[in-house]
């Protein structure tokens, strides 16, 4: 049976000093090392914006020694997604050579390809996307499209032959956006929350906290559940990551959908019990934090 793995969009924002991590934290505590104790799985978006030097795949394999099953997926860089720059094999070799650490340490599941709403269904985009998952075919990349245009036999088809698995995206509701459609025909299933922060995810002033400040509820999250708990039995890898991450719910929610899943009680940081009371009936805490200072 195949291991479904429950983590977050990064770890490291300001504003979870004292809703994850503990409120007296300070430049030593290794927060990747206290966060692989709860979770299992990362998702580097920060590659999404600079190119990662390879020191920090080995850094970050090394914070989550104490958990033999923790692995990380990588965003792909935003050059080959969001813009129509020229790329390089320079640039191809700096998104791989971090991966291939990861790999070789076995701390590594797959390369996320995100493309923005922006990115309809065309013949020049379909060959875009093309080459950019050719590129990275061993890597076991898995592809985010937002737009419905997508949402179609052909398309879908196209994206299955040629990526390991299409994301399940949930995000705010909009008429052209594709919905929580669960894309479980490839290797891997993979779910983003993005929350449903509607009224600020589409607004030109509003900013990244205010776009991700959104807490799921138990009702919004039993569909997941329901669709990650089918996925060992048909012997495809899941990932769930949360990607609503102002304040911790980020955390919050993955923790309470992984006790959905599993049927039992996880265990959670004191910081999250404390500002998400809720999460008493999924979470419990008996880790104290002081071993993760450096």
């Amino acid at each position: 049976m195949k291991k479904i793995f429950f983590g977050t969009a990064g770890w490291s924002y300001p504003d979870w000093k004292g809703t994850v991590y503990p409120a007296g934290i300070y430049d030593s505590f290794d927060r990747l090392r206290y966060l692989s104790n709860f979770i299992d799985f990362i998702e580097i978006n920060s590659s999404f914006y600079a190119y990662p030097p390879p020191e920090n795949a080995n850094n970050w394999a090394n914070s989550v020694r104490d958990n033999r099953a923790f692995t990380f997926s990588v965003k792909l860089h935003r050059d080959f997604t969001h813009t129509p720059t020229f790329i390089s094999e320079k640039m191809i070799s700096a998104v791989k050579n971090p991966l291939e650490i990861l790999q070789n340490k076995g701390r590594f599941s797959c390369l996320l390809i995100q493309f923005p709403y922006s990115f309809h269904y065309t013949k020049e985009n379909r060959l875009k996307a093309g080459k950019i998952l050719k590129t990275f075919r061993d890597y076991n990349p898995v592809i985010e499209i937002r737009h419905n245009s997508w949402d179609c036999a052909g398309a879908e088809s196209f994206l299955y032959e040629n990526s390991s698995g299409i994301v399940t995206v949930d995000q705010p509701e909009k008429s052209l956006n594709i919905g929580p459609k669960f894309h479980d025909k490839g290797r891997i299933f993979y779910l983003r929350l993005h929350g449903r922060n509607k009224e600020h995810w589409f607004g030109k002033e509003s900013g990244r906290d205010k776009r991700y400040n959104y807490l799921y509820s138990e009702e919004e999250l039993r569909p997941f559940a329901a669709g990650l708990s089918d996925l060992p039995a048909s012997g495809v890898s899941g990932y769930a990551a949360g990607n609503n991450h102002y304040a911790g719910q980020a955390l919050a929610n993955i923790l309470q959908l992984k006790s959905m899943v599993l049927k039992s009680k996880t265990k959670c940081p004191g910081a999250i019990l404390e500002n998400y009371g809720a999460l008493n009936r999924y979470c419990y805490t008996d880790e104290p934090a002081q071993k993760y200072f450096l």
